[in-house]
């Protein structure tokens, strides 16, 4: 079985662009492998249905993390595993607006709605709610609760795959909020996606300007070609290789754990003798906006 990134989010007002809860559960090999849940401060106004529904109160979040912190910690689950959600659409719409009001990076995901995978997978059951098909299929559940959600979306996911019926794949683009879901990623080129991910980034990096860089491993945001060219927009001078004179090494997210860890590859073992800053693609993404055309550092 594939690794599967299931969520929920659960939001403060109608306006459905800011998050108050976050659920994460991972389901690994069939069983629920890691389950977490985050209560968000998201900075804005509470309206009553909102609290209505989840029971979320304005004062319940006010110590809270803010979504940027909350993202840091969960968004490496988000790049290179299928996403799960139910009523997929409304969960991928509030993460791609909350992710780009704040200036994140997000990537452009590949996902299963579990609402439409039961409906083809187990058409016995009447409605295919989330509440509606936990009752039907014994799953335990407090709905709206996020975490809970998220496992039971886990669980469902399970016995949607036990079907061994047919899934449908959909892909959304997390850092283009208000894109609607285009169904199957096979049907649009990797190129395509690469650079749309690209576009985007190049209003979310870090000042590069007369810097001279040298990439390493392989990148969420693109190819290595993409990158180079999007970096050298900034101001940056591309190096193949490590010297005394670098100024940055900048590393893929994509590559083994001893990439991840930064611990190997000649580059980076280099980089650390000379004393070379490093850093990952998602710590330069972050931080770079455009103004008619021009990098501007924010």
């Amino acid at each position: 079985m594939n690794r599967y990134i299931c969520f929920d989010v659960e939001t403060p007002n109608s306006k459905n662009d800011r998050i108050c809860a976050i659920g994460i559960a991972v389901l690994e090999n069939g069983e629920v492998t890691q389950a977490k849940s985050y209560l968000v401060n998201p900075e804005c106004d509470f309206s009553y249905w909102n609290i209505k529904t989840h029971g979320i109160q304005p004062e319940d979040v006010a110590e809270a993390p803010t979504f940027p912190a909350v993202w840091s910690e969960i968004r490496d689950l988000f790049f290179g595993n299928i996403i799960a959600a139910h009523n997929a659409r409304f969960d991928m719409s509030v993460l791609s607006k909350t992710l780009i009001g704040y200036g994140l990076f997000g990537p452009v995901v590949r996902y299963i709605c579990t609402c439409i995978a039961a409906r083809h997978a187990i058409p016995e059951v009447e409605q295919h709610g989330l509440g509606y098909l936990c009752t039907a299929l014994n799953i335990p559940l407090e709905h709206h609760n996020a975490g809970s959600d998220s496992v039971a979306c886990a669980r469902l996911l399970r016995i949607v795959l036990d079907k061994e019926h047919e899934l449908e794949y959909f892909e959304y683009d997390l850092s283009a909020a208000g894109v609607s879901p285009r169904q199957s990623p096979r049907r649009q080129s990797q190129e395509h996606r690469q650079v749309n991910a690209i576009d985007v980034a190049l209003k979310q990096g870090a000042s590069v300007d007369g810097k001279l860089v040298c990439l390493s491993g392989e990148f969420a945001c693109g190819t290595r070609e993409e990158v180079a060219a999007l970096l050298v927009s900034g101001g940056a001078v591309m190096r193949t290789n490590i010297s005394k004179k670098t100024d940055m090494l900048l590393i893929g997210s994509y590559g083994s754990e001893l990439w991840k860890r930064k611990s190997g590859g000649a580059k980076i073992q280099r980089a650390d003798e000379l004393g070379v800053l490093t850093l990952d693609e998602f710590e330069v993404f972050e931080r770079m906006a455009i103004t008619r055309g021009t990098v501007v550092i924010t």
